[in-house]
């Protein structure tokens, strides 16, 4: 029975290594049999830069017969991702497998690292040659002392019993001078020498820091088993995330005062101490961070049961706002979490093309613990239940900028600006004094983003008519959105607030203020010019205080109210201010307004 089961054995069994094999990893299939070995560092041919990372692309040449391939991928960057590794192929060409390794090597695999350190070594065995010349120099030294002790030692001894031989004490003393000097002088040029070298060691170790990484001693390779189909010239991509790279936006705004378009240009200043150099490469720069986790909270039941009043009382105001704001930071907390654990297990060499689970459970818990007592908050009617809208943030949305052309970015510790776009922008110019703030009037531009790009928050450095005249910021602003441009402040207008008359009085229950705020501003040039004119009024709870205008200021024909916002409070007039109109001249704002509340309470900030 048994012998007539094994051929059917040995048949199932063939079929089944047979299946085995097929369907095995590259790996097992370069075991079974020999592959062409390709070895090649690659170019990198396109970089994503993210805020802390880059995403770089390597493409990989080769040709030869159709069949299986092993491409092996040399000098990754030390701050290679490897668990960010990943290989696209064109069609005709499969990717059976994706491996990550490392090995220990004698010298820095780079090449540039390799020249300093050799250049090190070598200053180093002439350091130690000059040291070792230093300690020779100093024992000949401690010999002439001996001799020189033992020299005056006999002379004495001989000068005792009337032997004296001056001839060879004199002969003697002359070695001994000679000697000295020529110790002298050569110590001294062991010093010189010590010096150079000491310091052109410190020189190269500088600049071996400036190319941004360690010595690596460890060769990075990525082992990739393709299945060219047809064979002939083709290509791999090979796709990794690097550390250590990160770019922040910044602006110079250039332009007239009194002219009507502003040229706006937007860099990049980049930095990346990868260990990599990028050279002649296709550069795209981004706000995206790839490292976040990716998958949504758990959302878990909320169950609620009812219990006295009194164990439950209501939150006090601003509960909810609280929580809110302590969401966000959950949330902050759960992305920098999931970056931590992805850079973490970077510094392995597994090779794993997954790496290993972010722990989202305490993070998911403590999102909905807060989102618990938030909820609990609405349905209890506890808290200030206000809709609470909260500025836009560059979290959760990326914006993507393709630099134009190629360009090259060595791994070196230091910014490199480049040029994302540069574009007139047409808006309103004016001048703004703000009394209540500062004395200064300000020059400024309200103009349209049309450059077609997401603007970023960033510096500004300004330029207006030529000349440099301060430093500012944009706020992110979207395409077609309106933005303030700050060009500097204007040394010929001043601007000044005091209150010119304040009536207090009691009616019935009430405390009945009159205040009249002078706002003036002086001219000290020789033109004319319209001003706009900016103070604010105090925000007040209705049932509380009751705030009216009596006179809104704009009862002179050189003032004219340009708007009126009932939110903010802010109060604004355009001003025509007369050349030369300073001291008794100046153009003044009078307004009045009339404050109504409890006589016995008083005005307080919030």
């Amino acid at each position: 029975m048994n012998s007539l089961n094994t051929p059917l054995c040995l048949f199932l069994s063939a079929m089944l290594i047979v299946s085995c094999v097929e369907q095995s990893s590259a790996s097992d299939v370069a075991a079974a049999a020999p592959l062409e070995v390709i070895e090649t560092s690659g170019n990198v041919d396109h970089v994503t830069v993210y805020r802390g990372q880059a995403l770089v692309t390597r493409r990989v040449e080769f040709g030869g017969d159709a069949g299986l391939k092993e491409l092996v991928i040399t000098d990754l960057p030390e701050y290679a991702l490897p668990t960010s590794l990943h290989a696209e192929a064109p069609q005709g060409v499969r990717i059976r497998s994706v491996r990550y390794r490392e090995r220990p090597v004698r010298a820095d695999v780079r090449d540039e690292v390799k020249q300093l350190e050799t250049k090190i070594a070598t200053l180093r065995d002439e350091l130690a040659k000059a040291e070792s010349s230093a300690v020779t120099i100093a024992s000949k030294s401690a010999y002439l002392d001996k001799l020189e002790q033992f020299a005056a030692a006999g002379s004495i001894k001989d000068l005792s019993h009337g032997v004296l031989n001056a001839d060879s004490l004199k002969e003697l003393s002359a070695y001994l001078f000679q000697q000295r000097e020529s110790l002298a002088e050569e110590n001294l040029s062991v010093t010189f020498t010590r010096r150079d070298l000491q310091n052109e060691i410190e020189l190269l170790q500088r600049e071996l820091r400036t190319l941004g990484a360690r010595s690596s001693r460890t060769a990075r390779e990525t082992v990739i088993i393709v299945d060219s189909q047809r064979g002939g010239n083709t290509h791999v991509d090979l796709y990794y995330l690097v550390n250590r790279a990160n770019w922040t936006p910044s602006y110079a705004v250039r332009g007239d005062v009194d002219g009507s378009t502003l040229n706006v240009e937007y860099f990049a200043s980049i930095e990346q101490t990868s260990g990599e150099d990028w050279g002649n490469v296709n550069m795209t720069l981004s706000t995206a961070t790839p490292s976040l986790v990716a998958r949504a909270p758990m959302l878990a039941a909320l169950s609620v049961k009812l219990q006295p009043a009194a164990a439950a009382p209501p939150g006090p105001p601003g509960a909810r706002s609280e929580l809110l704001a302590m969401q966000r930071g959950a949330e902050r907390d759960r992305a920098q979490a999931a970056d931590q654990s992805s850079r973490a297990f970077s510094g392995g060499g597994g090779g794993s093309l997954f790496g290993e689970p972010v722990p989202h459970g305490a993070h998911d818990d403590k999102l909905n613990m807060i989102a618990d007592q938030i909820q609990l908050l609405e349905y209890t009617g506890g808290g200030d239940l206000e809709p609470e809208l909260t500025a836009p943030t560059n979290e959760g949305h990326s914006v993507t900028y393709s630099i134009a052309g190629r360009t090259s970015l060595p791994s070196r510790s230091g910014q490199q600006m480049i040029q994302i776009a540069a574009a007139p922008l047409a808006g309103e110019f004016y001048k703004v004094a703000i009394p209540v703030l500062t004395s200064y009037v300000y020059e400024e531009a309200v103009v349209s983003n049309r450059t077609g790009y997401v603007l970023l928050g960033g510096p500004v450095a300004t330029y207006a008519g030529g000349q440099f005249v301060g430093h500012s910021s944009f706020d992110e602003t979207a395409i077609g959105e309106n933005m303030t441009v700050g060009l500097g402040i204007n040394s010929l207008l001043r601007s000044e607030r005091y209150v010119l008359n304040q009536d207090e009085r009691v009616q019935g229950g009430n405390r009945v203020v009159d205040i009249t705020f002078r706002l003036s501003i002086q001219n000290f040039g020789e033109q004319p010019t319209v001003i706009r004119l900016k103070d604010r009024l105090p925000q007040v709870r209705p049932n509380e205080i009751k705030l009216t205008i009596i006179d809104d200021g704009a009862n002179h024909e050189q003032v004219r109210r340009h708007t009126h916002d009932q939110v903010d409070g802010i109060m604004i007039w355009d001003v025509e201010v007369p050349a030369a109109a300073t001291g008794a001249e100046a153009i003044s704002v009078d307004y009045t307004i009339r404050l109504e509340y409890d006589r016995q309470m008083t005005i307080a900030g919030m």
